[in-house]
């Protein structure tokens, strides 16, 4: 087997933007760290490769063909612009200026557009996707805060007043607030959003065979030769340092998210808590699927669909991945017996196309 143009990590956690700044390793016949700079792979086209600091994480670009002068400024540009509207990391950006008033914020196309499509899928996921629960992952120590202490169910309890996405209305230049403590965290769809807008831009520029990545989601278009597509590697969801290759998935014209829990994880009071946390209970979850990988046309739906079916558990989000169109997918889960098994759709079998 090749090896693939990206390995999947689940080192980083799914909370915006976050200080601490993760790598994802580009396999080039072998383990290396993604570089500027331009490579040649048998007799196909030449590749340049660019990579980046953005959201709290890094990102990735690869394209074959002739190189394009000043794309690494345009790139980080573009990404400033969505960290500036959706960041919760940033005082200035609109989502924190949302979140700190009574009332609401002024929306931008970016914050717009991650609202309605979020709308969109917490309906479709029954509630499994909110990204109103930003306060409840600040509680349990995932935010911009750190905490040594497990939140008591009072605490819990309080804040779930406010938890949902009822307790917002977007109008024609605003989302207002129906609550004043309620408030939106973007971060299981803003960085696939980031990579639908670098591949956009990147097609507007005349460059047709790329793959983008940010924060280990990603979007393949072409091809990096003729007859060779790009592939992606999914981490074989297994403890310790040492990373390997579950499965290479070759992605062609479509986008990946993964997400997964056994990396992600704190130990709070002596306990261990992992990241994703359910919308329904507000507590984190305790699910029988370690990783969910999504297959869709957008990066940012397979990014929000991967957070839904991680907080569904294994067999409501195999059930669930079946309805929808255009999804495919590749879960890792443990059976009653603790066994490892794999389930794929039918589209993973048919080579993704």
């Amino acid at each position: 087997m090749n090896a693939p143009d990206f390995l999947i990590h689940f080192s980083h956690l799914r909370i915006l933007f976050p200080a601490k700044t993760m790598n994802l390793l580009l396999l080039i016949g072998g383990f290396m760290a993604i570089t500027s700079c331009s490579t040649g792979e048998g007799d196909g086209p030449p590749l340049h490769d660019l990579t980046g600091a953005t959201m709290g994480t890094t990102y990735s670009v690869r394209y074959a063909g002739d190189s394009v002068a000043q794309l690494q400024k345009s790139i980080d540009s573009l990404l400033q612009k969505v960290n500036e509207s959706l960041s919760t990391y940033i005082p200035h950006s609109l989502i924190s200026k949302l979140n700190q008033s009574l009332h609401g914020g002024i929306v931008d196309a970016h914050l717009r557009t991650n609202f309605i499509q979020s709308l969109e899928i917490n309906h479709q996921s029954e509630g499994a996707f909110d990204p109103s629960v930003g306060p409840l992952t600040e509680v349990w120590g995932f935010g911009t805060k750190q905490t040594h202490k497990l939140p008591d169910s009072s605490t819990i309890d309080s804040i779930r007043t406010y938890i949902g996405l009822h307790n917002f209305k977007l109008t024609a230049d605003s989302i207002l607030k129906f609550h004043p403590k309620a408030q939106l965290d973007m971060s299981a769809i803003a960085k696939g959003y980031g990579v639908d807008q670098v591949a956009a831009y990147l097609m507007s520029r005349h460059i047709r065979n790329f793959i983008v990545e940010i924060g280990g989601e990603v979007r393949a278009q072409g091809s990096k030769s003729p007859d060779r597509p790009w592939t992606v590697g999914i981490e074989k969801p297994q403890s310790g340092s040492e990373r390997m290759v579950h499965r290479a998935l070759p992605i062609i014209n479509r986008s990946m998210a993964t997400s997964g829990n056994y990396r992600n994880f704190k130990e709070i009071g002596g306990r261990k808590v992992v990241h994703t946390l359910s919308p329904h209970t507000a507590y984190p979850i305790e699910s029988d699927l370690l990783s969910a990988s999504v297959l869709a046309e957008d990066c940012m739906s397979a990014d929000a669909w991967a957070t839904a079916f991680m907080v569904m558990g294994f067999e409501k989000a195999r059930r669930k991945s079946g309805e929808l169109k255009g999804i495919d997918v590749v879960f890792i889960y443990v059976d009653s017996n603790n066994v490892i098994h794999e389930y794929s759709s039918h589209g993973i079998a048919s080579n993704n196309h």
